[in-house]
């Protein structure tokens, strides 16, 4: 039932109870020396007149009483809803931040054990410098040596050759 029809069933109530009202208060006002007959007839329909507008004044209560539960019980519902909704994206954003949160350990991680690698590489690289420099020097002071002897034996053969 519409808020209208509320007002409008809640108008009608209240003629029917001020039309009953007055009637009964005619009814009992017997100072005009009618006869018994018509002053009981006039209080049985009174009396109807007042029980209906008592009937419809119930049933426009019961109405408001039912429409404003009704109205409650919408909200509720919808307040439910809304709650469950905002549980929902906090859930959502719980998750998100918490895959966030592992990638970028994972992220970090990785980047960590990386450096780590690159360190250890770096470290080999220089350890193999290293080790060339004095294999190299070793095998540049024997190439030396070797070459020098020949080229002292090179020049001797070449002395003896020429004195002889």
């Amino acid at each position: 039932m519409g808020k209208g029809q509320v007002v409008l069933l809640m108008l009608i109530t209240s003629m029917l109870l001020t039309v009953a009202v007055g009637f009964w208060e005619a009814v009992h006002d017997t100072e005009g020396g009618e006869s018994g007959f018509k002053v009981d007839k006039r209080i049985e329909v009174g009396h109807d007149l007042v029980d209906g507008a008592a009937d419809a004044a119930s049933k426009a209560k019961d109405t408001v009483k039912s429409a404003a539960f009704g109205a409650s019980q919408y909200a509720a519902d919808k307040a439910g809803e809304a709650t469950d909704m905002a549980r929902d994206q906090m859930d959502n954003v719980k998750d998100f931040a918490t895959g966030n949160a592992r990638k970028t350990l994972e992220t970090f991680d990785a980047t960590a054990k990386a450096a780590k690698a690159y360190e250890e590489a770096k470290s080999k690289v220089g350890e193999a410098k290293d080790k060339a420099s004095q294999t190299a020097t070793v095998d540049i002071k024997g190439n030396y040596e070797a070459a020098k002897e020949k080229a002292s034996k090179a020049t001797a053969d070449l002395g003896n050759k020429m004195t002889n």
